[in-house]
């Protein structure tokens, strides 16, 4: 039997409460992407069980360790940050002529005796890259999914705004790990699979792009997209 909130749950009725979460996530990812600009809401879901560096998961499940050494709460796992700045937040102001960093942090956190790897991660990223979408102010929503984590699916969310109608244009979407760091090339990954609504997103990896990551800090990892905004 699983619990959540203190109720018992049978198996079916666990799986049927995910997919009504991921329906309502997928929802505001569509509505976000394609309609009018969103404001900040709820930034982080679904609601899970969290652990501790000292005391990790016994499944797979990614980014519920809440005192990380370096990114802090792994929840808060989507952030933005300028070209050349120091730091990340979740809010940014656009300033014409500046290119700006989104970094999705991906930790399966599975305890690493247990040789635990997770399968067909995913990563999907709403952008407003589209010239047809003007906004003074959007909700940028990211996404992590695993065929064989719990949750299945988590998201989190930033925000860039201006004074000024704008859009983003994508200058590059790259992974990087322990294999493949930032002072290598690392790992391209496919804006048409990672932006675009409607698909299932980018697969991540560890050694390759393959979809599996197995449990522990050193085979953690981020999406790290580079862009800039175009105003009116």
């Amino acid at each position: 039997m699983l619990h959540a909130h203190g109720a018992s749950l049978t198996e079916d009725s666990y799986r049927e409460s995910q997919r009504i979460l991921m329906m309502s996530a997928k929802i505001r990812y569509m509505i976000c992407t394609v309609s009018a600009p969103c404001m900040k809401g709820e930034d982080m879901g679904p609601d899970r069980a969290v652990f501790t560096m000292a005391n990790p998961a016994d499944y797979n499940t990614f980014d519920s360790i809440t005192d990380n050494p370096d990114v802090g709460d792994e929840r808060n796992f989507l952030q933005v940050s300028q070209e050349g700045q120091r730091g990340w937040s979740d809010v940014a102001v656009m300033e014409e002529g500046k290119a700006y960093y989104a970094r999705m942090y991906v930790h399966n956190n599975a305890k690493a005796r247990l040789d635990m790897v997770a399968t067909n991660v995913r990563a999907k990223l709403n952008m407003p890259n589209k010239s047809t979408v003007w906004g003074k102010q959007f909700e940028i929503n990211g996404f992590l999914s695993s065929d064989n984590s719990r949750p299945n699916e988590i998201w989190d969310n930033m925000v860039l705004k201006s004074n000024r109608e704008f859009h983003v244009e994508i200058l590059s979407a790259k992974y990087y790990n322990n294999i493949r760091t930032e002072a290598s090339s690392g790992f391209d990954l496919s804006l048409g699979d990672l932006i675009t609504p409607h698909t299932p997103g980018a697969l991540l990896g560890y050694r390759q792009m393959d979809g599996r990551i197995p449990g522990c800090l050193e085979y953690s990892g981020y999406v790290l997209v580079k862009f800039r905004p175009v105003f009116c």
